[in-house]
């Protein structure tokens, strides 16, 4: 499967941008995925491929994880998930957005679309397993999830939500380098 890379710099334009390096669109899976920089030198290694094997491979667990949960929508019942790489000490965390209860008719309709208020249910990952009661966001996610949300009401529908990812100039943050890659194995 095919999917961009976005590398992210920090511009002068905020005393205090959002942690990210980078910034990753799977728009196959319904997925976008930022790498934070909190804990990326000891849980990854200094290295963004061992951060996205990692969230490939809890990714695909993903559903699995999910169902012993109460009140969390299934994968599938998901409009868009946003994800949230980092690492705390050597521990591999993820925060999942789970974006749900837009109807999927309004993914091609530019006025239900812009004008659906969906829910999110928050989960936190670590080293691939769920731990309910640790479900937690940060600050900088906080920002950039609000941000998101701002951004999917001014498209056009799901589709140019996710190929078109959002500017970050706003708060702090561009992207200076955009690569394509493949992951092989990605169900």
């Amino acid at each position: 499967m095919k999917f961009t890379v976005e590398t992210l710099k920090k511009i002068g334009r905020n005393d205090n941008p959002p942690e990210f390096r980078e910034r990753w669109n799977f728009t196959n899976k319904n997925l976008r995925t930022y790498l934070h920089t909190s804990g990326y030198d000891t849980a990854y290694e200094k290295n963004s491929a061992n951060a996205r094997a990692h969230l490939q491979a809890t990714f695909e667990n993903l559903e699995d994880l999910l169902m012993p949960l109460d009140h969390t929508p299934r994968v599938q019942d998901c409009s868009y998930i946003l994800s949230f790489v980092w690492g705390q000490g050597e521990d591999k965390m993820i925060d999942w957005l789970l974006v749900h209860d837009i109807d999927e008719s309004y993914h091609t309709d530019t006025k239900m679309w812009r004008n659906a208020n969906p829910e999110i249910n928050i989960i936190t990952t670590e080293n691939g397993l769920v731990y309910p009661d640790q479900s937690r966001i940060c600050g900088d996610v906080s920002i950039v999830s609000g941000r998101e949300e701002e951004y999917r009401r001014t498209t056009d529908h799901l589709d140019n939500y996710l190929k078109f990812p959002m500017d970050l100039d706003d708060i702090g943050l561009k992207c200076t380098h955009v690569e394509m890659l493949e992951i092989p194995s990605f169900n």
